[in-house]
């Protein structure tokens, strides 16, 4: 099969990936902070009515060389306290926008890595969120977790602050091919985590996190 040149030339460009929409290379200056505003008071009036939340903790003790996250190494901690605190004080300036009869239905942790901060920081988000809003029955407080960094005691910290979903981000199962993108193997198995998080509540939701395309990996070491 030849592919036209033009078709070459037409896709052969970098893009950004799809983690929000419109993607970035559609973002303007043309949007302001007042139709930001507008919007969440207009979110007020849309069907559903529940609301989910995002919180970004950007900070990873080391960057994995193919993460095209929004991210930076922690260093030595010192930016992670008033980090936290520009969250709480957005969270103070959007949250009177929003009609508090609504419910919450979800909160997602993404990052980054949010489990690779003190456990604190993430309790004193939770509680915030539980404090100032109504939550469904059974709502789903999610957490995207690099398993370097989880413990059979970390995670029974994540349990206690709420958290009931798990992200794990394996990415593959060989040790060599982790090693060639600057990324430490799972401290406890893949195994035993997920046994230990069901065996706390069977009812938790877990997923693992897995990318295709890595240095040194094929077909057959993915599947083995």
């Amino acid at each position: 099969m030849k592919i036209p040149d033009s078709l070459l030339k037409k896709y052969n460009g970098a893009v950004p990936r799809y983690t929000s929409y419109p993607p970035a290379n559609h973002f303007t200056t043309d949007f302001g902070a007042g139709n930001f505003i507008s919007l969440v008071n207009d979110s007020n009036d849309g069907k559903p009515e529940n609301i989910a939340f995002y919180v970004h903790i950007p900070f990873c003790k080391k960057i994995c060389y193919y993460c095209g996250c929004n991210s930076c190494a922690t260093g030595n901690g010192s930016m992670v306290r008033p980090y936290i605190d520009a969250l709480k004080k957005e969270f103070a300036i959007i949250s009177p926008l929003l009609d508090k009869t609504r419910p919450v239905s979800q909160i997602h942790y993404g990052g980054g890595t949010p489990n690779s901060i003190d456990i604190n920081f993430l309790n004193e988000l939770n509680e915030m969120f539980f404090r100032e809003f109504r939550l469904i029955e059974n709502p789903e407080i999610a957490i995207e977790c690099n398993p370097e960094f989880l413990s059979f005691d970390s995670i029974d910290e994540l349990v206690s602050a709420g958290f009931n979903r798990f992200s794990l981000g394996i990415q593959d199962f060989n040790n060599d091919v982790l090693r060639n993108v600057n990324r430490t193997p799972s401290r406890i198995t893949p195994e035993k985590l997920f046994a230990y998080l069901k065996g706390k509540n069977d009812k938790f939701s877990i997923n693992l996190d897995f990318i295709y395309g890595l240095p040194g990996q094929t077909a057959d070491s993915f599947c083995a």
